[in-house]
């Protein structure tokens, strides 16, 4: 009986492989997943921006005083680890920060977790506030850690920080002042001196945070909020979505003109069901958008929401009703 080439890929575990070394790496990868489970090392992590959970065999533990704690670890190819990934262990109540990753021929990831030791929070300009784990160590040299003048005596201490990447933490800039102590009555003042973005720019990346103490301020900077600096946020307003007439576009009508009666740019948001979504269109200029309906009389009776959206954070929104032609 003669069989096709399919029949004995399959029978070799090689469906889909159409060299030999792609037979080669998925019986290799087969095995690894086969394996991957059967020890008691493997641990469930959950990823502190995504919330989604990953498993990690954990190969190695280890501490050093300049590294603090860290776990080498193996992830199957179907689970990548990135440069920066900040994980945390449920069952210890501990947060991990990947410094080290790497592909190994396309089959699984090895790399290494740092345990982190201390939280970084700080407010951006519109109020909003921030909180990450950072892995922090003393990079105090060279000095006493004092300085001293005429006026007062100040300390010097400054700390490294390492943190993951992204818009958040990108966007510090110098002279940013946070609390960084376990002194939760006379904590001390830092302010970053240097946010080193390229050095670590792998995958996601990573960010070292360069922090120097600074003098507490108490007039602006709240303990009880944990923030430097710290302001209320100024309540979001209301945005006004003007327009002729009724709010209400006709199916097979003209499309129709609605303004965001702010001096501030918007973003514009149609929220609409799947249905909608075929037949309804919008162009948007500026602060004025243009929202027309194709000839469908199945959405005749239904609503579609209109929402606006500033820098600021204020929001507008309005509910339009789809009605039949004149």
């Amino acid at each position: 009986m003669i069989k096709d080439t399919d029949y004995y890929r399959a029978i070799h575990n090689a469906t889909g492989c159409k060299k030999r070394k792609d037979m080669e790496v998925n019986t290799i990868y087969k095995r690894l997943k086969r394996d991957f489970y059967k020890t008691l090392d493997v641990e469930t992590f959950t990823n502190f921006i995504t919330g989604e959970s990953i498993d990690l065999n954990i190969n190695k533990q280890s501490r050093s005083d300049v590294a603090g704690y860290q776990k080498d670890f193996t992830s199957l190819i179907t689970a990548p680890v990135k440069h920066g990934d900040t994980f945390y262990d449920e069952d210890n109540k501990v947060y991990w920060i990947c410094t080290e990753v790497m592909c190994k021929s396309n089959l699984y990831y090895d790399g290494k977790l740092t345990r982190c030791n201390n939280f970084l929070k700080w407010q951006d300009d519109s109020g909003k506030v921030f909180e990450y784990p950072v892995f922090d160590i003393n990079s105090t040299q060279y000095n006493s850690g004092v300085q001293s003048d005429k006026i007062m005596t100040l300390g010097s201490t400054q700390h490294m920080l390492t943190i993951t990447a992204d818009e958040n933490t990108i966007a510090l800039e110098h002279d940013k002042r946070f609390f960084s102590d376990r002194n939760t009555k006379h904590p001390t003042v830092f302010k970053l001196t240097q946010n080193d973005t390229t050095a670590l720019n792998y995958d996601k990346g990573l960010l070292h945070l360069t922090i120097t103490e600074d003098e507490y301020k108490p007039n602006i900077d709240s303990i009880k909020n944990w923030l430097c600096d710290y302001f209320k946020p100024k309540a979001s307003q209301s945005i006004e979505i003007t327009y002729t007439g009724n709010p209400i576009i006709r199916v097979g009508g003209s499309a129709k003109t609605f303004t965001a009666n702010t001096t501030e740019t918007v973003t514009w948001e149609l929220v609409t069901t799947d249905i909608q979504d075929k037949y309804i269109t919008m162009t948007t200029t500026d602060n004025k958008c243009k929202i027309k309906c194709s000839n469908n009389e199945l959405l005749i009776g239904s609503s579609i929401k209109l929402k606006c959206t500033d820098v600021n954070g204020n929001i507008g929104e309005l509910l339009i009703d789809i009605v039949g032609g004149v």
